[in-house]
């Protein structure tokens, strides 16, 4: 490896040889990002890859599994309005998660519970209102 490749991604830089070696788990091989190099390559004419960005790539895409980069790649081809290759992070996106836990209502299900918690239910008056009710009044009613 030389100094100019080097210097380009700093010393943590790391050849496939010494990270197989090292036992470090990858997801994505090298094999697998020359894959989605040759999709590209052929959905977008003017992309051009060399050993340098295939290791940058396999890199960045270290912890993601290559059938969610493979997917969002074909994701990313499909839409028209995307004239221009994906970088990195394009691949790396995660679908978002459904939020786990309780339940929380929408502004329509909290005004409808609320009024049904603090709703005025008539309620008869007892026998001993009404016998108070009619001493007070004098004449029994």
């Amino acid at each position: 490896m030389g100094m100019q490749t080097e210097s380009l991604i700093g010393s943590n830089f790391k050849t496939n040889l010494q990270l197989r070696k090292s036992g470090r788990p990858k997801s994505v091989k090298e094999s697998e990002i020359r894959k989605i190099f040759m999709l590209i390559q052929n959905a977008y004419s003017n992309f051009v890859y060399d050993d340098f960005k295939v290791e940058f790539w396999r890199q960045t895409l270290e912890d993601v599994p290559f059938d969610l980069a493979e997917g969002n790649l074909y994701q990313h081809i499909r839409n028209p309005e995307n004239r221009f290759p994906p970088h990195p992070g394009v691949l790396a996106e995660r679908p978002v998660q459904a939020a786990e836990g309780p339940y929380i209502p929408n502004v329509e299900e909290t005004r409808a519970m609320l009024e049904e918690m603090y709703a005025v239910t008539p309620v008869p008056p007892t026998p001993k209102f009404l016998e108070m009710k009619a001493r007070l009044l004098g004449n029994g009613g």
